[in-house]
């Protein structure tokens, strides 16, 4: 199998570069967005629109608790996807098996972490995306060795 027009090969990178700077922008403008409306909030309550919440010693004591804690299934998704994506170099099979797993795990601490207020996010979409990047590992592996015994 070969490719006639290798220079469609140098837009593979140029498509990845602009797709991260688009993301990245993404990412500043809805942090900007956040700041101004917390600004907009913190006025609003010093003109005198002030809410008090009436919580108790004991729900603030939990409510610290939970941020410093770091959830287990976003922890378990992280670790396994990397597990999974290291795996599928030396053991193919428990790559298979661990990298869908890692995925399941960082979908239910994704869930977890805005629910529950804990900590874990960043693990959670961390595990997600290493083990959505070992998926596309492995049907790429796929198709080459598809390509390469359907040749003979």
């Amino acid at each position: 199998m070969q490719i006639k027009n290798k220079s469609i090969l140098i837009f593979i990178p140029l498509f990845l570069f602009l797709f991260n700077a688009d993301a990245a922008i993404f990412l500043s403008k809805t942090t900007q967005l956040q700041e101004q409306t917390s600004i907009g909030t913190n006025e609003i309550i010093k003109e005198g629109q002030k809410k008090e919440s009436k919580v108790s010693k004991k729900d603030k004591k939990a409510n610290k608790e939970k941020e410093g804690k770091v959830d287990k299934f976003a922890t378990l998704g992280f670790i396994s996807s990397i597990v999974g994506f290291v795996s599928f170099f030396f053991l193919p099979l428990l790559g298979f098996v661990l990298l869908p797993v890692g995925i399941g795990f960082s979908i239910a601490g994704l869930f977890n972490t805005a629910k529950n207020k804990t900590r874990g996010k960043g693990l959670a979409i961390a595990g997600l995306s290493i083990g959505s990047a070992g998926i596309l590992l492995i049907l790429i592996a796929i198709i080459i060795a598809l390509a390469f015994f359907a040749s003979f």
